[in-house]
């Protein structure tokens, strides 16, 4: 038996639990595999190593035992694996509190939208990011760089983004027209969040070793294990029931992202720039897909 897995009846005594937001290096460190491979015909008896099916995710099956944990199917506990995505995406839970700390935030020198924010220090961190963004107001240039800030709005249509709408250059305290407004990628966020400290992450209210802003856009996707998506024997037309999460990793977000990483790919063989490669209208088209 696998020492790591084995059985300890001391972690049945839970003194506490901490949530947080997993960083990529978490999810990479956790996992048991890396899952890149699509099936074309997902099959009870599959156990292709790198699918959605890996036998190292754990099993759920009487007569297989688990080459991660070495356990039956009573007492595997099931093994995450990890998607490494082509391009970042949203994770859509938290795109409210992404666009708050958006609101707080000067896009020009990075700095808090307010002028006393170091006494949110002695609030409770999970009522600090409204205090601030109360504060912050539309009207008002950065106190510190006194860059005129853009407006951000939560938009929920044929696809779920933030949009930005810059002000008007001639008059810098109105905004342009609605229909000016860019939706803001993924990446666009991701290499902007990463640029905000551990520090000024606690003013936010967020604990950086546990979460952080950059860590809810997905460059990693956690791949749950089967235990939560069991293939089942009961059969309709004498084929197996697929659990339609199995069904949606494989089709929606495996099979995508490698059309998506084959295509940048490309792109990039062909001598194009990384601009060029995200306003490339295919690699577009297929990253909304992967959203």
């Amino acid at each position: 038996m696998n020492d790591e897995y084995s059985i300890n009846p001391h972690t049945r005594n839970v003194n506490s639990v901490l949530f947080g937001v997993l960083s990529p290096e978490k999810i990479r460190e956790q996992a048991v595999c890396k899952i890149d491979k699509y099936l074309s015909n997902i099959k009870e008896t599959s156990i292709d190593a790198g699918s959605v099916v890996d036998p190292r995710l754990g099993t759920t099956t009487k007569n297989q035992i688990c080459p991660t944990c070495q356990q039956g199917y009573d007492l595997c506990p099931g093994h995450f694996g990890y998607i490494e995505l082509a391009l970042p995406i949203y994770n859509l839970m938290y795109m409210p509190i992404l666009q708050k700390v958006l609101k707080c935030t000067c896009i020009n020198c990075g700095q808090i939208l307010v002028d006393d924010f170091k006494q949110v220090l002695q609030m409770n961190p999970k009522n600090r990011l409204n205090w601030l963004a109360s504060k912050v107001k539309m009207s008002v240039a950065c106190p510190h760089c006194g860059f005129f800030q853009p407006k951000y709005a939560l938009v929920k249509k044929e696809y779920i983004c933030i949009t930005m709408l810059q002000r008007d250059p001639e008059n810098p305290k109105k905004f342009l027209s609605d229909d000016k407004a860019v939706k803001l990628s993924a990446m666009t966020l991701w290499s902007f969040f990463r640029k905000i400290s551990d520090d000024q992450c606690l003013y936010y209210g967020f604990n950086p070793q546990y979460s952080r802003p950059d860590w809810m856009i997905w460059t990693l996707m956690p791949v749950p294990p089967l235990h939560v998506r069991p293939i089942l024997g009961i059969a309709y037309n004498n084929k197996p029931s697929i659990d339609d999460l199995t069904v949606a990793l494989n089709t929606n977000i495996i099979k995508v992202n490698n059309e998506l990483t084959e295509l940048i790919q490309k792109l990039r063989d062909d001598k194009k720039t990384d601009e060029e490669i995200l306003n490339n209208n295919e690699v577009d088209t297929k990253w909304d897909l992967l959203q």
